[in-house]
């Protein structure tokens, strides 16, 4: 998981087994209640803490309940393969480019050069 979120998970964790009532925004929702409350474009510490104070009082957010060890990795899982399909993604478009300039005529022998007959030959 990413340090980050290990953290965000810890710290609301530890508040939440110790009796606090937490509750976690989402900053594009905030943004956007900020946006919705007034025309002006002003964005000091000020005007997010009463923004953030407004939606809490308006009920717009979701208290924090605990997830679960297996939804936590699960999503972490989720993100490590997305991750990877990319990274194979990448890997896969270098080897086409190196193909191209090494072997031009062989994308023209193959219905694709990453199929196991190509890479035999």
């Amino acid at each position: 998981m990413n340090q980050q979120v290990i953290t965000k998970t810890n710290i609301t964790n530890y508040l939440y087994s110790k009796g606090f009532q937490v509750t976690i925004l989402n900053p594009l929702a905030t943004n956007l209640f900020r946006k919705a409350q007034t025309l002006r474009k002003t964005k000091t510490d000020k005007t997010d803490a009463k923004v953030i104070a407004t939606m809490l009082f308006t009920d717009e957010s979701k208290s924090y309940s605990p997830v679960s060890y297996q939804i936590q990795e699960l999503k972490s899982l989720t993100r490590h393969r997305h991750r990877m399909v990319s990274y194979r993604s990448r890997l896969k478009l270098s080897v086409s480019r190196l193909i191209d300039i090494i072997f031009p005529e062989l994308p023209s022998l193959f219905w694709s050069i990453h199929q196991s007959s190509a890479m035999h030959y």
